[in-house]
């Protein structure tokens, strides 16, 4: 590729874990340290609850099981006046997944060229056309959105 100053490159992700934590983590697993659901998550999540100020928490092993209990809990909750939901189209298959998985419709909100959240107009458009009962912000690579103006709309 020809050098261009107005051209830079920019990893998505980058390693982040040292050959020291791999090594340590490996330790901790030869233990036979409980993988799931064990004494110090439980721990975490009263300590965590605490902090809420709210009688209970739930650790998940991931964002999009995150994702996933979020949605199942306001559906289940009766929370939701209906199942339309508008998703960052600039974000992580799983993002999307769990409203596909529930059976939402979805749309895609475009995003900001500044910022890669969500454009403020589109979002203001898709709000007023179709009245989801949510919508999933995501902040990508930590820029965040203008979440004030996004508040305002809701």
């Amino acid at each position: 590729m020809k050098k261009n100053k107005f051209f830079k490159k920019y990893n998505l992700a980058q390693d982040t874990i040292s050959k020291k934590e791999i090594i340590n983590l490996n330790k901790w697993l030869m233990q036979g340290n409980q993988l799931t659901k064990g004494k110090l998550t439980l721990q975490f999540e009263k300590k965590f609850s605490k902090y809420l100020n709210k009688k209970y928490s739930v650790f998940v092993n991931s964002g999009s099981s995150a994702n996933l209990l979020m949605l199942s809990a306001l559906i289940e909750g009766g929370k939701l006046k209906n199942k339309k939901a508008i998703v960052a189209a600039v974000s992580w298959v799983t993002t999307v997944t769990p409203f596909m998985q529930l059976n939402f419709d979805i749309d895609l909100c475009d995003c900001d060229v500044n910022n890669l959240g969500v454009d403020i107009n589109h979002f203001e458009y898709l709000c007023k056309k179709n009245k989801p009962s949510v919508a999933i912000i995501v902040n990508v690579l930590g820029h965040p959105n203008d979440i004030h103006k996004i508040k305002k709309i809701c």
